[in-house]
């Protein structure tokens, strides 16, 4: 298994359980593994910082996003289920 795999079923588990990793959710990623996390591609991570979807750190020439952020941009975009229904015959 990759490294960055297991990075982000490390997140995802956390995130699931509602358990911040403190080491983890301090860190800072670059586009391309911040584009693992979410599933997408560097391009779209790229246009979300470039209209400020994500929060992100501009360090030297280099852009980095924290775990943190992205885990409240997964949060603002979240898609609620749908409550059940009561089924009546």
């Amino acid at each position: 298994m990759r490294h960055s795999r297991r990075r982000r079923l490390l997140v995802e588990d956390n995130a699931k359980a509602g358990i911040p990793h403190p080491i983890i959710s301090d860190r800072l990623v670059d586009k391309r593994v911040c584009a693992e996390i979410l599933g997408v591609k560097p391009v779209t991570v790229h246009k979300w910082l470039r209209e400020r979807k994500i929060g992100s750190y501009k360090l030297g020439r280099s852009v980095r996003v924290s775990i943190a952020e992205i885990h409240k941009f997964m949060e603002r975009n979240r898609i609620p289920a749908r409550p059940e229904r009561d089924v009546r015959r």
